[in-house]
């Protein structure tokens, strides 16, 4: 999705561990990236 070039990100700073293995963990980790948190998956093995 693209931003407008003045959009703050306001997640900035922010780490964001995704543990879950259904759909709305992955929706949610890709909303927490688009707002500039990092996002680290742990997956099972």
């Amino acid at each position: 999705m693209a931003k407008p070039h003045n959009q703050q990100e306001l997640l900035t700073g922010f780490r964001v561990l995704e543990v879950g293995s259904r759909l709305a963990s992955s929706v949610s980790a890709r909303l927490f990236a688009e707002l500039g948190a990092d996002v680290i998956k742990i997956q099972h093995a």
